[in-house]
């Protein structure tokens, strides 16, 4: 599928930026990582290094000062930015784009798509463009590659839910991926 955010914009800038001017999405659509992945991935980097840049983009002048001292939030890559703050690592690779939060919020969501994302996060991570961006159910729906009624449902699952209700479906919820592999409950990583 053609990413529209990706061919819009300029092509992105390949930086070695300290590690603790880097932010976690706050909004991350995949909430969980498989277990054992991050600490895997650690090894991995204590061993080879950083082998993939993560995606990043800077923050906006307001966002600076909420979040400060960070200067960039993570596009795609947070399993690598957690594994390299679990490996010591001072600094990473990071493809820099020029994003508004609106086109940088598809962006993550397109890669993780790649990723084995549940049911759950897809649908809160759609109604969440259609109710912080006002982005159109249809044209969603044509981002993703899907019906304007999956997103319909989408929407009126999230608009019912709970924290309490999610959490109880991240307890119970298999992802089919993970089941095949043996992996039962979602573990969801706790904020930075």
């Amino acid at each position: 599928m053609e990413n529209p955010v990706l061919e819009k914009n300029a092509p992105a800038r390949l930086e070695t930026i300290p590690l603790y001017k880097i932010m976690s999405n706050p909004d991350q659509p995949r909430r969980s990582f498989k277990p054992g992945s991050v600490e895997a991935l650690a090894e991995s980097m204590k061993e080879s290094g950083q082998e993939t840049p993560i995606k990043v983009r800077p923050l906006t002048a307001e966002e600076k000062v909420k979040y400060a001292p960070f200067e960039y939030m993570v596009i795609g890559g947070h399993r690598r930015r957690e594994a390299a703050l679990k490996a010591g690592l001072a600094t990473l690779d990071c493809l820099v784009r020029n994003l508004t939060p609106e086109q940088a919020d598809l962006a993550a969501q397109t890669d993780n798509e790649w990723e084995e994302m549940t049911w759950l996060d897809k649908d809160l991570a759609m109604a969440r463009r259609h109710k912080v961006y006002g982005i159109e159910q249809r044209k969603i729906a044509r981002e993703k590659g899907i019906s304007p009624a999956m997103v319909n449902y989408a929407v009126k699952i999230a608009q019912v839910l709970t924290p309490a209700s999610i959490a109880l479906i991240d307890q119970t919820l298999v992802n089919p991926v993970e089941e095949a592999q043996g992996v039962h409950p979602v573990n969801t990583p706790k904020p930075d």
